[in-house]
């Protein structure tokens, strides 16, 4: 989860199903991020390896949570 200035809020990893609790109110973007390699981290593209970057996946894009509320049912299908 991202802030709209571009700063993570929240983070997991392999989960297929994902939660993110007590987020303060505000506008987030959500953003996921294909490791093929399992490295923790997003890998560019290289010429010399014949390798593809890692693709980056944007669920939703400035989506406003307000204060004790829940947001569900945002599902992505790759």
């Amino acid at each position: 989860m991202l802030t709209n200035d571009g700063k993570v809020v929240a983070q997991t990893r392999n989960q297929p199903v994902y939660s993110f609790q007590y987020l303060p109110a505000g506008d987030y973007n959500l953003r996921i991020v294909i490791d093929r390699n399992n490295n923790g981290k997003w890998d560019a593209a290289s010429f010399k390896d014949r390798r593809p970057a890692e693709n980056i996946i944007y669920g939703f894009t400035k989506k406003r949570l307000k204060e004790n509320w829940e947001l569900t049912d945002q599902n992505v299908t790759l």
